[in-house]
């Protein structure tokens, strides 16, 4: 199914919602936090600077999961990492603004998209494990930046953060060093 400029309009227009959802990552700007379509643009491109762990991957694949993989919280905002019980509730709504969105889409395009999703949530392939360690990756990284020196409003000890962000170890080696770097910085 072809897409018509009105629906084309829509589905653009409708992306703009996600600039207006809030992270908890803060950004350069002080007093300003991140948007889930900066943090997609900023891990999609680190995939693009990070070719010897992309080897042997799809990268078209993995910058497609990058970039889609938050558009459910157009509907349901963004949950911390750190709330466990937020967590659970908010899988259920991102999935439900997941669909949603692609339902807009031309069935075959909604479908391959929703199925990408998925792949990326279930961490099946060696391109969704990829894609889910830079997305835990990029947080690490933009807080050990920009934050203030001492500035912890959740009160996150070092254990919590290596009990969070030990898979990367675990499903992408080759990025751990960047992340302990990270975590390191930040403690």
């Amino acid at each position: 199914m072809k897409m018509n400029p009105q629906q084309q309009f829509e589905i653009i227009s409708e992306l703009e919602k996600l600039k207006a959802v809030h992270r908890q990552n803060i950004t350069l700007e002080k007093g300003r936090n991140e948007n889930p379509a900066e943090h997609s643009w900023h891990i999609a491109v680190m995939a693009l600077f990070m070719p010897e762990q992309t080897k042997g991957l799809d990268l078209l694949k993995i910058l497609k999961m990058l970039l889609i993989h938050d558009l459910g919280e157009i509907h349901s905002g963004d949950t911390s990492v750190f709330d466990d019980d937020a967590r659970v509730a908010a899988e259920k709504e991102e999935r439900k603004g997941m669909r949603k969105f692609l339902e807009k889409l031309p069935r075959n395009l909604g479908t391959e998209l929703m199925n990408l999703w998925e792949e990326f949530l279930a961490g099946s392939t060696g391109e969704a494990k990829f894609a889910k360690a830079l997305d835990a990756l990029q947080p690490l990284i933009n807080w050990a930046a920009l934050a203030p020196r001492n500035f912890n409003p959740y009160e996150i000890n070092a254990s919590v953060i290596y009990e969070k962000k030990n898979f990367i170890r675990d499903e992408q080696p080759g990025l751990w060093p960047l992340a302990e770097y990270a975590i390191n910085k930040s403690i």
